[in-house]
């Protein structure tokens, strides 16, 4: 249950399982972990302290979304659909984005997520559409960042 130096507790993967609705499974929850930690700093490290930055995040997002689709065309637009996406999927909002925000976040996007993640998804969805990050969403905001949801 090691990924290099890390220890994917079984009350991390019980934890995701739980919240993916149980639609996947162990292996799935470890093998997406690997990925996720394939080119970090993990020396050493506790799950939760391994984040990535905004970069690495688009990196990432590269992999898991479809780069073709016309939202995420030109680049520019790319870049900004990312950073709202980033913005969303830092619950804890310290900048950096860690396994299980990483996982949480393409749950409520693909919508696999299980009913107790309603809270989950609807603070996402309030952090994605505040786009200033003042605690409000203005109508601006909304319309802003509604034409994002044909990403995935």
């Amino acid at each position: 249950q090691r990924m290099g130096n890390i220890a994917l507790s079984a009350e991390d993967i019980s934890f995701l399982k739980e919240k993916s609705n149980k639609k996947n499974s162990t292996s799935d929850i470890k093998k997406a972990f690997k990925e996720f930690t394939l080119d970090l700093d993990v020396e050493g490290k506790k799950m939760d302290e391994v984040k990535i930055t905004f970069d690495q995040f688009s990196q990432k997002c590269d992999t898991v979304f479809n780069i073709e689709a016309e939202t995420l065309k030109p680049s520019e637009n790319k870049n900004l659909v990312y950073r709202h996406l980033f913005r969303a999927f830092d619950q804890d909002q310290d900048g950096r984005v860690d396994f299980k925000e990483f996982v949480m976040g393409l749950l409520v996007l693909g919508g696999n997520s299980a009913d107790g993640l309603d809270d989950e998804a609807l603070d996402f969805m309030f952090r994605l559409h505040d786009v200033n990050s003042d605690g409000n969403v203005e109508k601006e905001e909304a319309e802003k960042v509604s034409c994002y949801y044909c990403v995935i």
